[in-house]
């Protein structure tokens, strides 16, 4: 039974790792308490990442480099969480090739000391438990984690230490004020700086697409997987209701006794995250961290924003449901936010959502179809 206490301090922040050990000394100066970081060696790895899997899209980093990263952020008092979060693996950890790979994690684990394991597949958890028992089990955000039972599921069916709260959960007050009620909320994390969108049509799809990339052809007509970008710069409701959470509020979480938010986007170069660390811990101003592909969203106005976290704390909005309309809140607080016109979007050369499917997102591969 968690504690009753409301309480107010020094949030815990853990922030992506992008394997530029400059950034350690960073983040350890601004007050950053941890970070999260994966491997990438998709021409040997069975199971892939949480992003994109695609030949030389990043740096080949394999256990050993990342352990000597993480030997590092040690030293210098930073906490360690490695991910393996792809939201689907298509069971291969039940074949021999992935048991070995689990194995081979595992040791990883033990040798470099390495504090907490994010996983999406929470059966796992029951591995790494018995392979490496002194890292902890973090459930990522990826598994969706959205409901009492689903909680309750992994928190007292499987004993989960840490359980990233779905981003689509983000401003379910009235689950999170359930949750923190009932279990201890230093068992909760909040994911911050992700632009999904409230209730996301997409999110299945768009989660597993990346869970199985490693295994789909490198090839020049797989899609490009931002769908919902026509759907933020056509409709400025959805771009402020999207699911990230501002550091003016933390506060709102903190009051229930969450504590527990992350950070960052370990493809991001390193300039953007240590800024981001250094947002969240006010250490700067005018930077925004949620939107940093786009020049639009992201010259939004955060200050116009201030309140709008008052209808889901109060529980007036729920936070899940796609575009709802169900009354002007999006609406106003977007024409607060976001100063850009229609003309501003079109000039980017961005469709509407119906052409964009078409147009740009699958039109490579729709046309792959007259080859055949």
């Amino acid at each position: 039974m968690a504690s009753k206490s409301i309480y107010l301090k020094e949030p815990y922040f853990t922030a992506a790792y992008n394997h530029d050990p400059a950034c350690l000394e960073e983040y350890k100066k601004t007050g950053i308490k941890e970070i999260w970081a994966g491997v990438y060696i998709p021409d040997k790895s069975v199971f892939g990442s949480g992003r994109f899997q695609r030949t030389c899209a990043d740096k080949i980093v394999d256990y050993d480099d990342l352990g000597r990263d993480f030997e590092k952020a040690k030293k210098i008092g930073l906490y360690t969480s490695f991910l393996l979060n792809p939201a689907c693996s298509g069971n291969v950890e039940f074949t021999k090739k992935g048991m070995k790979e689990i194995k081979e994690i595992a040791h990883f684990l033990k040798d470099y000391k390495v504090d907490y394991i994010t996983l999406s597949q929470p059966f796992l958890s029951k591995a790494f438990k018995k392979l490496a028992p002194l890292t902890k089990i973090k459930l990522s955000s990826h598994y969706n984690t959205n409901s009492y039972g689903k909680f309750k599921f992994l928190l007292d069916d499987l004993d989960i230490d840490v359980v990233i709260i779905s981003q689509f959960a983000n401003k379910n007050f009235r689950l999170l004020k359930k949750i923190t009620s009932l279990w201890d909320p230093e068992k909760f994390e909040i994911l911050c700086t992700v632009p999904c969108i409230m209730g996301c049509p997409m999110r299945n799809w768009h989660a597993q697409f990346y869970g199985h990339s490693i295994s789909v052809e490198d090839s020049d007509h797989l899609p490009v997987m931002v769908p919902c970008l026509s759907e933020t710069h056509y409709n400025k409701n959805i771009a402020v209701s999207a699911m990230f959470v501002r550091r003016e509020d933390i506060k709102y979480y903190q009051k229930i006794g969450i504590n527990k938010f992350k950070i960052g986007e370990r493809r991001d170069p390193s300039e953007n995250n240590i800024k981001c660390a250094q947002y969240y811990m006010n250490k700067i101003d005018g930077y925004v961290p949620f939107f940093r592909k786009s020049k639009l969203l992201n010259s939004m106005d955060l200050k116009s924003m201030d309140g709008f976290y008052e209808v889901f704390f109060n529980e007036k909005c729920s936070g899940t449901e796609y575009n709802c309309h169900e009354c002007d809140i999006c609406d106003k607080y977007g024409e607060k936010v976001f100063s850009y016109t229609k003309e501003h979007v079109l000039k980017l050369g961005i469709p509407e959502t119906k052409e964009y499917f078409n147009d740009i997102l699958f039109k490579k591969w729709l046309d792959k179809f007259d080859e055949l």
